[in-house]
């Protein structure tokens, strides 16, 4: 009750206050009973609870910003794919270069699995979009899907394991089957820190990778060496030919010459005269 207001009448819950300048009919609300909605009802508050008759408004439209959508923080995004048998270590070479991080435990890859990580490269930032996929057969219907729309693939083989770098040219095929033809490929022979355990020699790497007309390096996610720049080399790579189309597309001092083939045309069995 406000200072200067009189109470006139008390009936059960109504109670009429006398003030200085207005009459005021004040009534506590009651439980049991349902309010009816208020005609100019303001908008709910979060977390407060709404009667019966309360009735959602339809939110704002949100106000673009002056761009009217955010800036875009790199200026190429490119596809990476690392494909190989399990347990040759795809998943610690994609945490060295994507986290720095070297993780001793071995964890089965269980599908697929991507990491982010954007580089500069001649003035410019690459995202790169990393794919780690599960080297098992009961996986192999999953990973292959990804294969369209990669921009460069990784094959990865264990040099402490023979059956791991023999199956490099099944995975080789896979690609010639699902992936584009113009996909850049490096093969890497993980774990070059184990010599003492080595069963693929630096050659016969040497020696698939010449053969396939892609590039070789070997690598170790552990000691961290030649990890950055595989990944380097093929985003690189990707550049490259992604310029070479630009070029070929918009050749320096305007269109190119025309060439103009004759086509032979079709005889026809129906003749056009005129009457």
């Amino acid at each position: 009750m406000c200072s200067g207001c009189i109470p006139v009448s008390l009936r059960r819950n109504r109670f009429l206050l006398l003030g200085p300048c207005q009459w005021r009919l004040a009534r506590n609300p009651s439980p049991a009973r349902n309010p009816s909605p208020a005609r100019n009802h303001r908008a709910a508050e979060p977390g407060v609870e709404q009667g019966p008759g309360h009735r959602e408004q339809a939110p704002l439209p949100e106000t673009p910003g002056p761009l009217g959508r955010m800036a875009k923080t790199y200026d190429y995004l490119f596809k990476l794919l690392l494909i190989g048998d399990s347990g040759v270590g795809k998943t610690c070479l994609l945490f060295r270069f994507s986290e720095d991080a070297f993780n001793t435990t071995f964890i089965s890859t269980i599908g697929i699995d991507f990491k982010i990580r954007t580089i500069d490269f001649e003035g410019k930032k690459i995202k790169l979009q990393i794919w780690d996929t599960a080297g098992q057969e009961r996986f192999r219907t999953i990973t292959t899907a990804y294969y369209r729309g990669a921009m460069g693939i990784m094959l990865v083989y264990d040099i402490t394991n023979e059956k791991s770098f023999d199956n490099i040219r099944n995975w080789i095929r896979n690609i010639e089957e699902h992936a584009s033809s113009d996909v850049e490929r490096m093969v890497l022979g993980n774990k070059c820190d184990m010599n003492d355990k080595r069963q693929v020699s630096r050659e016969r790497g040497e020696k698939l990778a010449i053969d396939y007309g892609i590039k070789f390096l070997e690598t170790s996610a552990k000691s961290s060496i030649n990890v950055e720049e595989s990944f380097f080399t093929l985003a690189r790579d990707i550049m490259m030919r992604l310029n070479r189309k630009m070029n070929d597309n918009n050749p320096p001092g305007g269109a190119g010459p025309v060439k103009i083939t004759e086509s032979r045309s079709k005889k026809s069995f129906f003749r056009c005269s005129l009457l």
